[in-house]
């Protein structure tokens, strides 16, 4: 005789709320990439940003190199 266990009374609502967050989640993440993505192609100084102006704050000391 072999026992079988029945899934527990609440399953398909968890189950349904994980892969309604997952949606969620694909969705929001697509669209941080595709925002990202047009302010790179758009934005000219994302793509070739100017020189900063050396100060001499940004060499490294002569005891650390």
């Amino acid at each position: 005789m072999s026992v079988r266990s029945a899934a527990p009374p609440r399953a398909g609502l968890v189950y349904s709320i994980l892969i309604t967050l997952g949606l969620i989640a694909a969705i929001v993440g697509a669209a941080t990439v595709i925002y990202i993505s047009y302010e790179y192609v758009t934005r000219q100084e994302l793509r070739e940003p100017v020189p900063i102006e050396d100060t001499g704050h940004s060499q490294l000391p002569s005891w650390l190199a």
